[in-house]
């Protein structure tokens, strides 16, 4: 789960390898590495302050500081004195918050920096990996950021593949992908129903555009099953799956008064699972597709 190379310390055996994924939990060495991302960055504005905007790199932190002041941090603008004032509340919660408080801040400076400094945001989703958090910071610019809940490392695998496997078909797969950030999101804020029928939507998203129909779940499942080797009890799987997501509560049909109350651990196993389901599809490739 690193990629990067191991200090002689560890190499050598002399200090343990971090082995358990910090759940509901962040070590300082964690928060000490959002705290450096976030200095840099402003450390990069203030160098590049009095360039021409066609040569800076970085994005107007002067201008973003004011206004998470005022709107994510809910002060009065007249209580704003200057970016350092913000700069250093800031600190205070990934010194000091609780682990939502403190993702609350990456996703919330992610958002408001990423289309003009995407550096910024490669280097915050390089420490989440490095640092076996049980979290992944995914998205993009035109689609939005979301951290996703995660509850072991094959979770954190399947999700990091899947959105690499997505990113790699570009544009193409971003109505995919926008539905697994969706999913992700519900699934932080609590809301598993919604996170089960993003997840499926995801599925189906998937399915339509490598059979190149906008036909129903039903209909683009088996015109794809039909056109590839699959077997019956991977199929069946995959349409229990989706059952499942039509049955629940508040979830794919909006009317449905009565049904299962997924809770947490439904809506992760079926995040997993879609990541999963989606990898397999891209990568069984359609004979449709390949004409």
């Amino acid at each position: 789960m690193t990629n990067h190379k191991l200090p002689f310390s560890q190499r050598e055996k002399y200090r343990p390898l971090q082995k358990a994924l910090q759940l509901e939990e962040l070590t300082q060495e964690f928060r000490s590495e959002i705290e450096l991302c976030l200095t840099k960055a402003l450390e990069l504005f203030q160098d590049e302050k009095h360039l021409p905007s066609r040569n800076k790199q970085t994005a107007n932190w002067e201008v973003i500081l004011r206004d998470i002041w005022v709107q994510f941090l809910s002060n009065p603008l007249l209580g704003y004195i200057d970016m350092f004032q913000v700069e250093e509340y800031l600190i205070r919660i990934i010194r000091c918050g609780v682990f939502y408080q403190v993702f609350d801040v990456v996703e919330e400076l992610v958002k408001r920096t990423a289309s003009d400094q995407p550096r910024f945001y490669k280097d915050l989703e390089a420490v989440f990996k490095r640092r076996k958090v049980a979290y992944r910071l995914v998205g993009s610019d035109s689609l939005g950021f979301a951290i996703i809940p995660t509850t072991n490392e094959f979770e954190v695998l399947t999700v990091d593949t899947t959105f690499d496997l997505l990113s790699f078909k570009a544009d193409r797969f971003d109505s995919v992908s926008k539905h697994l950030i969706y999913a992700g999101q519900l699934l932080k804020k609590g809301e598993y129903s919604k996170s089960i029928s993003e997840s499926s939507s995801a599925v189906e998203a998937t399915l339509r555009i490598l059979t190149i129909s906008d036909k129903g779940y039903s209909t683009v499942s088996k015109e794809y099953c039909g056109s590839i080797k699959i077997h019956p009890a991977l199929n069946t799987h995959i349409e229990k799956l989706y059952q499942f997501a039509s049955d629940i509560s508040d979830g794919r049909h909006s009317k449905k008064q009565a049904g299962y109350n997924a809770d947490q651990f439904d809506a992760q196993y079926m995040f997993s699972n879609c990541c999963s389901t989606i990898q397999y599809f891209i990568n069984k490739q359609s004979p449709i597709e390949e004409d």
